[in-house]
């Protein structure tokens, strides 16, 4: 017995007795460790040894413990992996949700801008939606109008001319899909760009040169004219394209200027009556032109023309 100190590092006792340490170096840390038992149950162990069991009544179940932790371990992770791939597909499903919700508020968004423009500009005739589509524009025309909008002269401009808003073209049906893809341009007049000789130009544009600009409305019905080149009657059907633009310094016309080139001072001239905008930039004024980026395309509207209604408050008479 008094080969063994009570340290456990295996030499004798300091004094040859029983149950004592084997010097002074081994007093601190081999007594406290000694004093916890590897069971955690935080008594001494069971013969004063580092690294022992405090008795036999915590051998059984903490080596049972100890023998089912790695399946205990396994369960959980599985339980844990479940749960993830559960909460992933959950999320999934949630992503999906917003992308649907904020497609339903463009929607409804882009409706209530397209009916407030409307101002009963053909007294008594109405116009029914048959369909309304909602266009998803090409990066460019994104980059253009953020690239406009920092300009320092249309930062300078009062808010109706420097903020984005929504104007309105008529336009056949043929020419809807490149208007959608790449954006409206100017006419390729042949006449008023000096390629014909002889001839004259039947329209060259009452607020500026349809050849170096575009022409667009700030109320929807107004464009329904262009749609058969007279005012539309009942049963006339056409479709407009909606764009998101920034007008920028515009100059409003006080009367009309047939063919006029564009004002270099401005990016847009504004009609007698403020119904029209004839815009412009660099690549409209190319030969032969291109189409205006500031104009993105956001939506397809078809529509149908309808007389009034008025006097029938119950339908079942003829």
């Amino acid at each position: 017995m008094t080969t063994d100190g009570l340290c456990g590092c295996g030499k004798p006792t300091w004094n040859g007795l029983w149950n004592e340490l084997c010097s002074r170096d081994c007093l601190g840390p081999r007594l406290i460790k000694a004093n916890h038992a590897k069971c955690g149950c935080g008594k001494p162990t069971w013969n004063g040894l580092w690294n022992e069991l405090c008795s036999i009544d915590c051998a059984g179940p903490r080596v049972h413990l100890a023998g089912s932790m790695p399946q205990e371990r396994a369960e959980n992770l599985a339980s844990v992996k479940k749960e993830l791939a559960q909460a992933r597909a959950r999320v999934a499903e949630l992503e999906q949700d917003v992308t649907e919700l904020n497609k339903n508020l463009q929607l409804a968004r882009l409706q209530t801008s397209f009916h407030q423009s409307i101002t009963n500009t053909y007294n008594g005739l109405y116009f029914e939606i048959v369909d309304f589509k909602v266009v998803a524009p090409a990066e460019a025309f994104q980059q253009e109008l953020r690239r406009f909008h920092g300009l320092a002269h249309v930062r300078a401009c009062a808010p109706q001319w420097r903020n984005r808003r929504h104007v309105f073209h008529s336009a056949p049906a043929s020419a809807i899909t490149g208007i959608c893809r790449d954006g409206i341009r100017p006419s390729h007049c042949q006449i008023c760009r000096g390629l014909a000789i002889g001839g004259a130009c039947g329209d060259s544009g009452w607020f500026g040169d349809h050849t170096k600009g575009v022409y667009v409305s700030k109320h929807a019905d107004y464009t329904t004219y262009y749609a058969h080149k007279r005012e539309p009657k009942v049963g006339d059907e056409g479709t407009i394209v909606m764009f998101e633009t920034i007008l920028g310094p515009t100059r409003h016309m006080t009367s009309t200027a047939n063919g006029a080139p564009p004002d270099p001072n401005f990016t847009c001239h504004e009609s007698v009556n403020h119904l029209e905008f004839f815009m412009y930039d660099d690549q409209t004024q190319e030969e032969p032109p291109h189409a205006c980026k500031r104009l993105m395309p956001v939506a397809v509207i078809k529509w149908k023309a309808v007389g009034s209604r008025g006097g029938i408050h119950h339908d079942g008479s003829p």
